[in-house]
């Protein structure tokens, strides 16, 4: 049998009817008709070795004094003695006048009977130790020590470099040091196999509720081999401690350790994996809940524990359970302001709308809390745009019938608006939400003014009102614009492209009907280009291109029909967005004004293809837009609008049109290296023949082409 690193020495036992006394230097006295502490319950262990100090947490060792107590440890009865256990070279026993007195009577009736080599050897010895403890004490294989920890809870934690903390109602975790030679994982896996083929209980309980299997869980970021054992060998995975926490709850302490040891995040969601794989073949139930219904993804989250999280979401957790206080994991997230865990949330599926009995949601709750970056997760997502327009469209109403929550809720619709460019369209736009500037008019038109305004108490925006005259007697002014304005928006407000201008809603002020969009601080594409010499034109194009496919590829498909410089606006970052639908059409839409005479030649005869100039000109088409971005290149190139020295001539104009002729091409020595390829492009989109004109996606490949070549 292996030496143990102490020895057992006796010393004669007193004579009956006298007092018991212990070793023990410095140590104090039980008061008269006190109950007996740890330290005053005999028979006392005296371990002077060094390396008892690696186990205050098993034993009930304190650092400050050399004992380590065992509570009512019951000797052989005969013949009736005291132990002592000392390590080699802690000197002899302390004389009659070094003890303190304890009568035979004040020993705790309730006290646990594990030996002390017998823990020691669990947790620390070689396995030939166990084997012959197995031999000699198999009886006190389930009994505890003074936490009520069996050698199998000593065991399985031995090689930990953490340990649960006294308290019976915590799972947090000391630091601790193991300093033996056989604490390896294969020295302590060997130990628990001795153990629990033995019969050891698997299921026994510490003074906090805890069976091996949590120790195994909580020490699972060194070694899963214990937990699958145990798992293996038939322990409970549906237990709880003493405060009513499952096991499951538990895993949380994995990454918390494997963080403190700075292990790589693929190393830590491995371990994660192994677990939950061993748990949930048992049948752990992931969503177990504590006395206040939170989950252990509850308590991941809460923490910010994204391993976890992740590996529990992969595993299947529910990320709809709710606590006492009604709160999903994502709610815990947003309150513990843990951005990461949000966007896992989101990506899983989580609502961020969702309302709880307090009338919170995950979303207002991010609203309130001055942290960007944990509203952009939720704002950015751009798969929740319906869930946000429907919590919008709720502050909307909340706003109109409650005015003295008017001025919180506009804040927020301002938030979610400025961060996702939503806002629902209906119902219109009401006057506390938009104020138009005094004398704002910016652009006069042949249809129109534009106005700018200001929109939630924060944003610019564009206030575009059309002129209209009734078409018959029986038509009011009223009528006819709200026709009109009905035909621009038809087609507009069903658009979300990063190159079409947004359209936010319409608002009447003064019993007139306004079109609000963002205010385009570089104003349109044939003014930016003239003003920015060294403005990027193939880059530009390469936007329209990219809009204008879009609406092609639109579902109906969208035709703009009046596409030119003017009717594209550059935004605050240089972007191109294609706006100005009133000449729109849905394909396969029957519209009453798509026959009227002023819709099908309305339009600038510069951009127009010669097909809408006759008499009887076709409904516009996916060509006659093509021809018109072929202009529009033109236009950018150059700086000027097509056949601009023709500007007063508007006979010779509409001939040059109807005729379908190329603008000549201006001559300059420094023109850029990718203009012959780009002139080449605008010749093909403004072929006279419709069917020889290229689909947009061809125009934007080829644009690509050349911005890649010229790159």
């Amino acid at each position: 049998m292996s030496r143990l690193p102490f020895k057992i020495e006796t010393t004669p036992p007193p004579a009956p009817g006298r007092t018991q006394r212990l070793s023990g230097e410095g140590r104090p006295e039980l008061p008269p008709g006190a109950q007996p502490s740890l330290h005053h319950l005999a028979p006392t262990f005296s371990v002077s070795s060094p390396i008892a100090q690696s186990w205050p947490d098993n034993f009930g060792y304190s650092p400050t004094m050399d004992y380590i107590v065992l509570k009512d440890y019951t000797p052989p009865p005969s013949p009736h003695r005291s132990r002592a256990i000392k390590a080699p070279g802690a000197g002899t026993s302390p004389t009659t006048s070094e003890t303190s007195e304890v009568t035979d009577a004040g020993l705790h009736p309730s006290a646990a009977k594990l030996p002390l080599q017998f823990a020691f050897a669990a947790s620390l010895g070689p396995s030939s130790q166990i084997k012959s403890l197995l031999q000699t004490s198999g009886e006190h294989i389930n009994e505890g020590d003074s936490g009520k920890r069996t050698p199998l809870h000593l065991a399985v934690c031995a090689g930990s470099k953490y340990r649960f903390a006294e308290s019976e109602s915590t799972t947090l975790l000391s630091p601790h040091t193991p300093s033996s030679p056989y604490n390896t994982n294969e020295d302590i896996a060997e130990r628990v196999k001795l153990l629990v083929d033995a019969g050891a209980d698997l299921d026994a309980r510490d003074s906090g509720g805890r069976t091996p299997l949590f120790y195994a869980l909580s020490t699972a970021a060194t070694s899963t081999v214990l937990l699958k054992a145990l798992i293996d060998a038939g322990a409970c995975v549906s237990v709880r401690n003493a405060a009513k926490q499952p096991l499951v709850h538990d895993l949380i302490l994995i990454e918390k350790t494997m963080r403190l040891e700075n292990m790589a995040t693929s190393r830590i969601s491995q371990v994660l994996r192994e677990v939950l794989d061993a748990l949930i073949v048992a049948g752990v139930d992931l969503d177990a809940r504590d006395d206040m219904h939170y989950t252990v993804l509850h308590l991941a989250a809460e923490q910010g524990l994204l391993a976890t999280v992740e590996a529990l979401l992969e595993a299947g957790a529910s990320i709809s359970a709710r606590t006492l206080s009604d709160l999903t994991p994502l709610h815990v997230a947003v309150r513990s302001s843990r951005p990461e865990c949000c966007a896992l949330f989101l990506k899983a599926g989580a609502d961020p709308t969702r309302m709880n009995s307090f009338g919170s949601s995950p979303l207002s709750d991010a609203l309130e809390k001055p942290l960007p970056k944990l509203l952009d997760t939720f704002l950015r997502n751009s798969k929740l745009s319906q869930q946000y327009l429907s919590y919008m469209i709720r502050l909307r109403r909340e706003t109109q019938v409650r005015t003295g929550t008017r001025r919180q809720n506009i804040a927020y619709l301002s938030m979610m608006y400025s961060h996702t460019t939503l806002f629902p369209s209906s119902p219109d736009i009401q006057s506390h939400e938009i104020e138009k500037e005094v004398n704002s008019i910016v652009n006069r038109g042949g249809f129109g003014d534009c106005h700018k305004g200001l929109f939630l108490n924060a944003h610019p925006v564009a206030m575009k009102c059309l002129r209209a005259c009734a078409k018959h007697p029986n038509q009011s002014i009223e009528e006819r614009m709200d026709q009109l304005i009905g035909r621009e928006v038809h087609a507009w407000k069903r658009l979300r492209h990063r190159h079409i201008l947004p359209f936010i809603g319409i608002c009447t002020l003064d019993s007139v009907a306004y079109m609000v969009s963002p205010w385009m601080t570089n104003g349109n594409a044939r003014d930016y280009v003239q003003t920015h010499p060294n403005a990027n034109c193939l880059l530009l194009l390469a936007q329209i291109a990219e809009g204008l496919e879009y609406l092609h590829n639109f579902e109906p498909p969208i035709i703009h029909g009046d596409l030119r410089g003017h009717n594209i606006l550059i935004s605050e970052s240089g972007d191109a967005c294609i706006t100005d639908f009133g000449l729109s059409q849905v394909m396969g839409e029957v519209q009453e004004y798509s026959y009227s005479s002023s819709f099908k030649h309305a339009g600038n005869w510069s951009f127009m293809a010669p097909e809408l100039l006759g008499d009887n000109p076709p409904s516009r088409s996916w060509e006659t837009d093509v021809f018109s971005f072929g202009r529009v290149i033109i236009e950018l190139a150059t700086g000027k609008s097509p056949f601009h020295h023709l500007s007063g001539q508007p006979a010779r104009l509409l001939r040059a049109a109807c005729d379908g002729v190329m603008p000549a091409r201006p001559e300059s020595s420094g023109a850029p290296a990718f203009m012959d390829d780009l002139w080449a492009l605008a010749e093909e989109c403004c072929q006279l023949s419709p069917d020889r004109r290229p689909r947009m996606d061809m125009v934007v490949a080829r644009l690509r082409e050349i911005s890649v070549f010229y790159q």
